[in-house]
């Protein structure tokens, strides 16, 4: 049995006007965000046109992957990578905020309110990391090999170093943008629930 439908839209007709129930923005690319067409893609949100009085009634709320992930600090190895943590040869951790300051800077000059992923696993932190050692310049595709494929989910090697870069990065971020991190959103890595996105047991 089949049956067909008809729906006729007149676009000259206005009815009233159109009020944006949505007041948030996502997407997995991460880095590209503070290039110039990202640059450009943030400022459009919130220029006056002749459509609608403005794209954002009010701030909103924007939200990526990828804050902790190891790559090139491009689109490797799943839609972005910041390095931001990373450990010498005696284990000791060390810290870069380069691509972190870059990303959030854009934001709030655009007006953004950042709803903060703390994800995925930086390659350090994974267990036998040693192993997936890899010649990450930026912007080179050094191919699919572990850590692309599934390593970033994993749990950390120490939690004890995890937590310290939890802290580090908040207290980084309270340092840079004082008082309106407050107003910010915190959220536990993304949909653990997902073995697309997780593969601990905690």
């Amino acid at each position: 049995m089949s049956f067909t439908n008809s729906i006729e839209v007149n676009c000259n007709n206005c009815v009233g006007e159109l009020r944006h129930i949505w007041t948030s923005i996502g997407f997995d690319e991460i880095n590209w965000s503070y290039t110039e067409r990202g640059k450009y893609l943030l400022k459009t949100l919130k220029v006056r046109n002749e459509y609608l009085d403005t794209v954002m009634e009010k701030p909103y709320y924007v939200r990526n992957h990828n804050i902790f992930t190891s790559g090139n600090m491009l689109s490797y190895p799943a839609g972005g990578s910041t390095n931001i943590y990373m450990e010498n040869e005696d284990g000791r951790a060390y810290y870069s905020f380069e691509i972190i300051d870059k990303i959030y800077d854009n934001y709030v000059e655009h007006g953004f309110i950042p709803i903060i992923e703390l994800d995925f696993m930086p390659l350090d932190l994974v267990p036998d990391s040693k192993d997936l050692s890899s010649d990450w310049a930026m912007g080179r595709d050094v191919g699919h090999e572990s850590y692309e494929q599934n390593k970033w989910k994993l749990p950390p090697k120490d939690y004890k170093k995890w937590q310290q870069l939890i802290e580090i990065f908040a207290n980084h971020l309270y340092g840079r943008y004082g008082e309106q991190v407050q107003n910010w959103y915190f959220e536990v890595w993304n949909e653990p629930n997902l073995t697309n996105y997780w593969l601990g047991s905690v």
